[in-house]
């Protein structure tokens, strides 16, 4: 696999892959946390004035829940590439 653009180059003199791999993982969990968080906190019609209002609401949530998702897309993306690395520097 070619590595994708903006990863990083892993080498004997830099940083090793496992290093990244456990704060990807940490970092992951977090959003994973987020996500729940999130949709523990589902806006509610009963919250707000008019459907109008609501509909804006519950648009932005998902928005916010989407952006999470594509960051947590890619940490699964750079995870692969650093495990694919650890292997070969073995």
């Amino acid at each position: 696999m070619e590595r994708p653009k903006g990863f990083p180059f892993y080498h004997w003199n830099g940083t090793p892959p496992i290093h990244h791999l456990e704060s990807l993982s940490e970092a992951y969990s977090a959003l994973n946390a987020a996500i729940v968080a999130l949709c523990e906190s589902t806006p509610n019609m009963r919250d707000y004035y008019g459907l109008e209002e609501f509909n804006f609401a519950l648009q932005r949530h998902d928005e916010m829940k989407r952006k999470i998702g594509e960051v947590m897309q890619y940490i699964r993306d750079l995870s692969e590439w650093a495990c694919m690395n650890e292997e070969v520097r073995r």
